[in-house]
């Protein structure tokens, strides 16, 4: 089992959180003036990077709190943790990432 570091709470079982995706996408300003493809993009496309990513994690089974997850997805090793005003974590120095969680970049469906 997992052990997520709440910034509020302090280590905790993984069953307590919520993964809510990469936290590096935003939503776009001028939402009214996007068309449907614009849309679907933001929507639906993510990069589901494999590696090293920034992700947004709820506290929902305990003090309710968002914060930023720095994971190594491949070999789900948490590498840092950000209340949602901090910096975002950085790869701690030394962090030797596997030769195999190079990203793969997303094809284009069009």
């Amino acid at each position: 089992m997992l052990r997520v570091n709440c910034p509020w709470c302090g280590f905790r079982e993984e069953v307590e959180f919520s993964c809510h995706g990469e936290a590096s996408i935003f939503r776009p300003n001028k939402s009214d003036s996007l068309n449907d493809d614009d849309w679907g993009e933001y929507v639906f496309f993510k990069e589901n990077a494999k590696g090293i990513v920034l992700e947004r994690w709820e506290h929902s089974s305990g003090c309710r709190r968002w914060f930023v997850a720095l994971r190594d997805n491949v070999t789900d090793n948490f590498l840092g943790f950000a209340k949602p005003n901090d910096p975002p974590p950085r790869v701690p120095k030394g962090y030797v990432q596997d030769k195999s969680c190079v990203s793969i970049p997303m094809p284009k469906f069009r």
